[in-house]
């Protein structure tokens, strides 16, 4: 019995301390956790049609019908500690960000070097109905990825994949089904 509540106190205090890592804060609204980066292209003012063949290299199964492109205007962004958020209009399983003009270059007049690129992929993790993303990206490398001035230079917003996408379980739930699953077994111990 005194080994069954000495394991269920230490579980109450890892409850009450996993709590601070369970959501991330921009401007006071929870986004989840900052999406996954998938890629970035240099594709300057293309069309549907060149969107949705660079997306379908990360996405080979995307159509028109599970794309839709919003303008800037349909969002509030919101940027804080170098992260960029919004809330999606749908809760799509990946979205791209086209940068507009305004953004800075990387290597600007270094020969052989391209701009920055204006087409940023992301697959959307944990809260799928918010966007959160580092303004600025680096590879293992220590080699800068994408670069956004900032959440303003965002010309527009592709969404795809439509749907709730695959919830992720926050740690209280896992911890709380943990719990319960000790008691029982403790309970049952304790009949015995």
């Amino acid at each position: 019995m005194k080994k069954l509540i000495v394991l269920l106190s230490v579980m109450s205090i890892l409850l009450f301390t996993s709590g601070t890592v369970s959501a991330l804060l921009v401007e006071g609204n929870e986004v989840g956790s900052v999406d996954t980066f998938v890629g970035a292209a240099v594709l300057g003012n293309s069309g549907e049609a060149t969107e949705l063949a660079w997306v379908k290299t990360f996405f080979p199964s995307a159509t028109l019908d599970d794309y839709t492109v919003f303008d800037k205007s349909e969002y509030v962004m919101y940027s804080e500690n170098g992260i960029g958020a919004f809330e999606l209009q749908n809760a799509p399983l990946y979205y791209f960000l086209k940068i507009g003009t305004g953004n800075d270059v990387i290597n600007e007049g270094t020969p052989g070097e391209s701009a920055a690129p204006d087409h940023i992929m992301f697959a959307n993790v944990v809260d799928m109905h918010w966007a959160a993303f580092y303004l600025s990206y680096y590879s293992e490398e220590d080699v800068q990825l994408y670069f956004i001035r900032n959440v303003g230079a965002v010309s527009h917003v592709g969404e795809g994949g439509q749907g709730e996408g695959t919830p992720v379980p926050e740690p209280y739930t896992l911890l709380l089904l943990g719990l319960g699953l000790m008691g029982v077994a403790g309970v049952r111990k304790f009949r015995k």
